[in-house]
């Protein structure tokens, strides 16, 4: 694994000034914290850390319909035993908190997904709740297809417990983001090998545009001449929906990094961007990289993946780099690539035979 710096560390630092702030919470008669947790392949679930929550919808997740995350909601003060009460979940935009406009029968804007069992709220319930979302209807509740999906969407989770509609005994809110749109791509990639072996690597930054996101890191993608990617999914920061699921970028969990692998991603590493094949990452505001340990004796070509702080990722144009040329080497006193060079003691040598010479044919 080849790499410049660490985005991991980067996103960590810029993300402890939102890890004070809970995601969601739960108020009125129950009170929590509301929030998101994946599942792994053993059914596990794990809850993201603060910073992951709210842009953790991309555009993988909608492509691949992902059911695998879900509305986690942990209760610190819970509903009596026998309340006698309906219980919602909900997702959509802002007005879903408003009974009259949710219920109505021409809104679009908030579907309903779940009527969970009040009970699930008491205090007979045991550990955190988790209810699993399909990402498609976070994109777009009334159709749930991503190809009606607005590029910039905020359609959070609601949880209602009523019962009277109008005046909810608890709410628990969610705010999420959700963007289908991925940002332009970078342009210019160049490539040259340095004296001491590395590689150093430059493109040019995409255009702001109001129509896509902003980069927030660029991933860097380095394959053998023959297609063989040459870096690890786990250094990823961005999803792909691939024909047997999601490859899921890198996050953070309550408990530490967090990987969803997915199944491996097939053909041209480059078109999709395969998360195999990041073996570099670097802050948005660089344009060059140098990148260390790549072998200099087989050719090797690169693209620079535009990533947004959703996952969605857009990958310039592949650039191919030449073996590297053969070092200069010296031996036996002429250097390989040059035109060689005489040894002091063949000059001294030189010198006493012309010497003798003159003196032979001195007059006497």
């Amino acid at each position: 694994m080849f790499r410049a710096t660490t985005l991991l560390s980067l996103l960590l630092i810029a993300g402890a000034a939102h890890a004070q702030s809970l995601p969601g919470a739960c108020t009125g008669m129950m009170n929590g914290v509301a929030t998101l947790a994946v599942s792994d392949g053993d059914g596990t679930w794990h809850r993201l850390a603060s910073n992951e929550v709210a842009q953790f919808f991309g555009a993988a997740e909608c492509a691949c319909d992902t059911q695998d995350v879900a509305l986690e909601i942990d209760l610190t003060t819970a509903l009596p035993a026998s309340v006698p009460a309906t219980a919602e979940i909900w997702v959509g935009d802002s007005s879903c908190s408003n009974a009259t406009t949710r219920t109505s029968a021409t809104n679009t804007n908030c579907k309903r997904i779940a009527t969970p069992s009040v009970q699930d709220f008491t205090v007979n319930a045991g550990g955190p709740l988790h209810y699993s979302l399909p990402a498609r209807l976070l994109f777009d509740p009334s159709t749930n297809d991503c190809s009606h999906a607005l590029p910039f969407a905020a359609n959070g989770i609601w949880v209602f417990v009523f019962t009277d509609v109008s005046n909810p005994l608890a709410t628990c809110s969610l705010s999420l983001t959700e963007v289908s749109a991925a940002p332009l791509a970078p342009s210019g990639v160049a490539a040259a090998w340095q004296p001491d072996g590395s590689v150093a690597l430059s493109w040019t930054a995409p255009a702001a545009s109001p129509s896509a996101p902003a980069p927030v890191a660029y991933d860097i993608l380095c394959a053998a001449d023959d297609g063989t990617a040459e870096g690890s999914r786990h250094d990823a920061d961005f999803s792909l929906c691939t024909p047997g699921g999601i490859v899921r970028r890198s996050l953070m969990a309550d408990g530490g990094p967090l990987v969803s692998m997915g199944p491996p991603p097939a053909g041209n590493v480059f078109a999709p961007p395969s998360p195999d094949a990041v073996c570099a990452h670097v802050a948005a505001d660089a344009t060059s990289v140098t990148l260390h340990g790549l072998p200099g004796a087989t050719a090797h070509r690169f693209a620079v993946v535009a990533v947004d702080a959703s996952g969605n990722a857009t990958a310039s144009a592949a650039t191919r780099l030449d073996a590297a040329p053969p070092a200069p080497m010296s031996h036996g006193g002429c250097t390989v690539a040059g035109r060689g060079s005489v040894t002091p003691w063949l000059v001294i040598a030189f010198a006493l035979a012309a010497l003798a010479t003159v003196r032979r044919r001195r007059p006497r």
